[in-house]
């Protein structure tokens, strides 16, 4: 069992690292962020795109892993999710992603999607030399 970061006894709110069994409230948490950019990259069908962020959350070593999400649980409800990564993580995670895609939605479907994630690469603007969507 993981260690509460936070927990107030008022609100009955706690802050946790994740664990891959988050999962499904992660996924669906993180789709809300930008559904429209994972509709456009991964499925149009929500419950496709969905599958794959479930997925995505489970891995090991990328920007949307539950190893840099912490949860928030109110009153032991998932509530909130909180990503971190690190810029050189991140630099990091990129240059295993084209097998991880490849192991999520097949080698045909990786490439139909290359031109997909360069759009979106190229969406996200950089300010002082970090990248912000």
């Amino acid at each position: 069992m993981s260690k509460n970061i936070i927990r107030s006894k008022n609100n009955n709110i706690t802050i946790r690292r994740a664990k891959p069994e988050d999962c499904v409230e992660s996924a669906k948490l993180i789709f809300m962020t930008g559904e429209e950019i994972f509709k456009h990259v991964f499925y149009p069908e929500k419950d496709k795109t969905l599958g794959i962020l479930h997925r995505v959350f489970q891995m090991e070593s990328n920007d949307l892993t539950y190893e840099s999400a912490y949860i928030a649980e109110i009153e032991g409800q998932v509530g909130g999710i909180i990503l971190f990564v690190d810029k050189k993580q991140m630099e990091k995670n990129k240059k295993g992603m084209g097998k991880k895609a490849i192991k999520l939605i097949s080698f045909f479907q990786t490439l139909n999607r290359i031109y997909r994630f360069i759009h979106v690469e190229r969406l996200i603007k950089k300010i002082d030399g970090k990248p912000y969507i």
